[in-house]
């Protein structure tokens, strides 16, 4: 009996120890067919892609790959109950080559088929465009038109107190106006910034007042 524990034992713990291999949950059944008749919109940031999907019962999906200009790899995936993708991240209005794919149940794609898209201005830029920086009571106000509402990130940059340009706030915002005021601050001339971000690793310069300095207006706390 004991000897009869000792070898169940055993097999118990080899049986533990075997790799697993994840396999498909389907069985293949060929290589899918690829897309076609592929139309291109191109719009702010992105593009948004048409395409006819074969009449193929195991597809699944349709799959984008493409890479923005900062050098970072995108993907996108829609399913098979649409005829379009939307590509986004990009922050130029160069030309940019998309890779598209079918994917079926065993996970396998199709040869890929190329398109060009050539964005229209990001939202980031015109964002951007549209800050305007002025004086106001105890430091600095900003306002921006964010028509799109695209979700953006805003750092709001001054001097600390030795003279070095400091974070001091962080905004999230796709309001499609946005205001923001820094508060506290002598009325002697100083730099107020700002820098813009999006959620694809995009990022402005930082962005100053005309003159670069602003005086902020006298304020004083009541008590």
């Amino acid at each position: 009996m004991k000897y009869s524990c000792l070898i169940m034992f055993g097999l118990l713990w080899l049986w533990g120890c075997t790799k697993k291999v994840n396999e498909p949950i389907s069985k293949s059944m060929g290589k899918p067919m690829p897309v076609t008749d592929v139309k291109v919109e191109n719009m702010a940031g992105g593009a948004l892609i048409t395409y006819r999907i074969p009449n193929q019962e195991d597809i699944i999906s349709v799959k984008a790959t493409y890479i923005l200009e900062t050098g970072k790899k995108m993907e996108a995936v829609a399913s098979i109950y649409e005829n379009k993708i939307n590509i986004a991240g990009f922050n130029d209005e160069k030309p940019h080559d998309v890779l598209l794919y079918t994917v079926n149940r065993a996970q396998e794609t199709s040869e890929p088929v190329s398109c060009t898209v050539q964005p229209l201005e990001s939202p980031l830029s015109l964002v951007s465009k549209s800050m305007f920086i002025q004086g106001d009571f105890g430091g600095a106000r900003y306002s921006w038109s964010n028509n799109l509402k695209s979700p953006l990130t805003f750092e709001f940059f001054t001097p600390d107190s030795l003279g070095r340009m400091a974070l001091v706030r962080i905004v999230n915002s796709q309001l499609a106006e946005g205001a923001q005021s820094l508060r506290g601050y002598k009325p002697v001339p100083r730099p107020f910034g700002v820098v813009v971000k999006d959620n694809f690793g995009n990022r402005s310069d930082t962005i100053f007042p005309t003159g670069r300095l602003i005086t902020p207006l006298y304020e004083e706390k009541i008590s």
